[in-house]
């Protein structure tokens, strides 16, 4: 939305409730990426969007399952190895 008195554009977020990690708030925003979107009655209205960002809780390092494969399948072939020379006495 432009405004009679400036040229600048004017971005405001609606309000919005939050409830993330056990708290709960309520958040706003004046900054918005552009979406290409455009209302059909001015053809300018509605052209943003709002990210919003929290603070959490961070997250612990997870193995990649190609590695925990791999580790099945090296233990795997030390135990059949294994197998192999106690059979062969």
């Amino acid at each position: 939305m432009k405004t009679t008195l400036s040229a600048q554009t004017i971005q405001a977020s609606e309000i919005f409730k939050y409830a993330y990690n056990g708290n709960t708030g309520y958040g706003y925003s004046f900054s918005a990426t552009n979406s290409g979107l455009k209302a059909a009655d001015d053809g300018v209205s509605h052209t943003g969007n709002y990210e919003i960002t929290f603070q959490g809780v961070a997250s612990k390092p997870v193995p990649e399952p190609s590695a925990v494969l791999s580790l099945i399948g090296f233990g795997s072939l030390l135990a059949g190895k294994r197998q192999m020379q106690k059979s062969q006495f």
